[in-house]
């Protein structure tokens, strides 16, 4: 649906347990991104509803040239506004303007977490090429293994130069798979810091996630191109990061809901950095249409 000049299509990524048919409110709507949305919203003076996505897709390239997913909706004009933890690329990029970006993201190493006394084996990316203790490897096509595939770092090539040396069973198809083998023992698993940080904070507690290293990919909203609402999103953005409040929700969502204790946080890491270096989200992924009008 197209909607008037003052009012605003969003997509959005959530946790959920349904939604009231008639109001659309987001109050049982929970997560980073509809915190964030909240506290947007507010800030511009804006109401908004919450509408699923059809096809549950962040948005690709078809090959018939057209865009699926929140990409798609939002280049075809039927929403302005998509906001979910989606990575900027430059072929999206090509057909949706980007929002200054509200985190980041870096690779890390997920092991098994050493016994009380000991050391981990990797620290660092250049230990996993000093040892031959275990195997490690990624997602196959996933964000780590493209990001190793392009990389012109000498160590970076090394260590996918090692990957490729390894039984090809070192490359799963999900982070699930990857999970379940670094658990069997002998293997680590390189993924979004976002990711291994979240699973090394569940129970039964029996991972750490390693640093952070490789990539500075970024996630923000995306807006129709020329859309006049990206000014004020930036602005926005802007604001919340220096207040603080980007921090907070980062506080609220891992560190405060950890299920592990202190020993168990990812090492290598300073958490006083600023959130959009740091920030780590996982979410079940739901996309959402949301509907904001002035107030």
């Amino acid at each position: 649906m197209k909607l008037d000049p003052e009012d605003y299509d969003v997509t959005d990524d959530f946790r959920y347990n349904g939604y009231d048919a008639e109001t659309y409110k987001p109050a049982v709507y929970v997560g980073f991104m509809v915190d964030l949305l909240d506290r947007i919203t507010d800030l511009l003076g804006l109401e908004y509803r919450l509408f699923p996505v059809k096809d549950n897709q962040y948005g690709f390239l078809r090959d018939d040239g057209t865009w699926d997913g929140m990409i798609g909706e939002v280049a075809a004009g039927n929403m302005d506004i998509a906001a979910a933890p989606m990575f900027i690329t430059e072929q999206r990029s090509s057909v949706v303007d980007f929002s200054r970006p509200f985190l980041s993201v870096q690779a890390t190493v997920l092991m098994r977490r050493p016994s009380v006394g000991s050391s981990p084996v990797i620290r660092t990316p250049l230990d996993l090429t000093r040892q031959r203790r275990m195997l490690y490897g990624t997602q196959k096509g996933g964000m780590v293994w493209r990001a190793l595939r392009k990389s012109n770092s000498s160590l970076y090539h090394d260590i996918w130069l090692n990957m490729r040396s390894f039984d090809s069973a070192v490359f799963t198809s999900s982070n699930e798979e990857g999970v379940s083998k670094v658990r069997r023992g002998g293997y680590a698993y390189l993924l979004p810091h976002t990711i291994g940080h979240y699973i090394s904070q569940q129970q039964p507690c029996d991972l750490v996630a390693v640093g952070r290293f490789l990539m500075n990919e970024n996630f923000a909203l995306a807006v129709q191109k020329g859309a006049g609402l990206l000014d004020q999103l930036d602005r926005v953005l802007g604001l919340l990061d220096e207040e603080g409040f980007l921090e907070q929700l980062y506080q609220k969502y891992w560190f405060k809901r950890s299920q592990c204790s202190q020993s168990s946080k990812m090492y290598g890491l300073n958490s006083t950095r600023r959130i959009h270096q740091n920030i780590a989200m996982v979410t079940a992924l739901a996309l959402i249409h949301v509907t904001m009008t002035t107030r």
